[in-house]
């Protein structure tokens, strides 16, 4: 009997723990959401600022990121930093436009810089790439070169190749390249063929990118028999390894 006394209060006092711990979960997940909103609402409060003083810096910046028609792009893969504020650059891509607004475009493997002031970039494994009104295109390759920003003008050296969308091809030890102007020109012995036949000279004239090839000094033509008749054969354009070239 005394047993069943107490009975009654050990069941109230459980059920009251039970209660107890009831409403403390309910507590819990009510104020959880309440918590995460309250952390959310302060991290936009710090977040927000940043990302629009971010946008407004990208407004007026990125204007002066983009190339100007008739103007003049660099793009690089990689810059690394040497002594004496010595720029290296891997993979550069120089684009631009020629006087009659037609795209051209220059790639390396590296090129060197003095100073980032300086004009002059050595280039190692330089092409050119240009194209034509008629939509034709002509490249040009060596082991080194040097690109005169101001000027636009590219020395190559080392061994020029030469080749046109019509399927020939010229070599010489060296040769200067107008950019803006489309014309090429070298003082050392060339030799070329194609579809037309062989020539070779002791220098030459390239005018309106390849259109119009002179040779100048004592100069041999051979010209096949078929020549005129033939059709001829599209060069197929160099890939960026053809020559040991590194932008």
């Amino acid at each position: 009997m005394t047993s069943d006394a107490h009975l009654p209060t050990s069941t109230a006092a459980a059920t009251g723990e039970i209660d107890e711990i009831a409403r403390r979960a309910r507590r819990r997940l009510r104020d959880t959401p309440r918590g995460s909103y309250s952390r959310f609402v302060t991290l936009a409060k710090l977040l927000l600022p940043t990302v629009a003083v971010a946008l407004i810096a990208a407004v007026f910046v990125w204007p002066q990121l983009q190339s100007r028609d008739g103007g003049f792009n660099l793009g690089f893969a990689e810059l690394k930093i040497g002594d004496a504020e010595r720029l290296r650059m891997i993979n550069p891509r120089y684009t631009g436009l020629d006087q009659n607004q037609l795209p051209y475009e220059v790639t390396a493997e590296i090129a060197n810089q003095d100073s980032p002031k300086a004009d002059d970039i050595g280039l190692e494994k330089p092409k050119a790439d240009m194209t034509l009104s008629d939509g034709t295109w002509i490249a040009i390759e060596a082991p080194l070169g040097n690109y005169g920003q101001k000027s636009q003008m590219l020395d190559l050296s080392g061994g020029v190749n030469l080749f046109h969308d019509s399927g020939y091809e010229f070599n010489s030890p060296t040769a200067r390249i107008d950019l803006t102007k489309g014309l090429a020109e070298g003082h050392e012995r060339i030799v070329g063929h194609g579809p037309f036949g062989d020539a070779e000279g002791e220098g030459f004239r390239l005018l309106d990118k390849g259109k119009t090839i002179i040779f100048t000094g004592k100069s041999k033509v051979v010209l096949y028999p078929e020549g005129e008749d033939a059709e001829p054969t599209p060069a197929k354009k160099p890939s960026a390894n053809t020559a040991e070239r590194r932008p």
